[in-house]
């Protein structure tokens, strides 16, 4: 194994099909049900319409959330590759097991 490949970073698996298809049907239904369940309620229409935008909110709010925290994620991510980049670049010319 060389030093290049000693210090190669790891690749992150990428969620399959079947995962991303699933995410996507249990938040259908969680939101059909979820409204289903606000149009069935016995209330009149401004209740019925705050708690809509209630729901609303909190599923914007979320999808802001775990987007500002898969882009901080990646942006650690990248900032370890640059650090790491030059970790190994490092290691290669400082490796005192290879002779100059």
């Amino acid at each position: 194994m060389s030093n290049e490949q000693a210090f190669a970073p790891t690749n992150h698996p990428v969620h399959s099909q079947s995962w991303v298809m699933f995410t996507q049907l249990s938040f259908a239904i969680a939101l059909a049900a979820m409204a289903a369940g606000i149009l069935l309620l016995d209330i009149d229409l401004a209740t019925r319409g705050y708690l809509g935008m209630g729901s609303l909110l909190v599923i914007i709010t979320s999808i802001n959330m775990s987007k500002t925290i898969r882009d901080q994620h990646e942006a650690d991510r990248l900032t370890n590759k640059v650090e790491d980049a030059r970790l190994t670049d490092f290691l290669i010319k400082h490796d005192p097991l290879v002779k100059s």
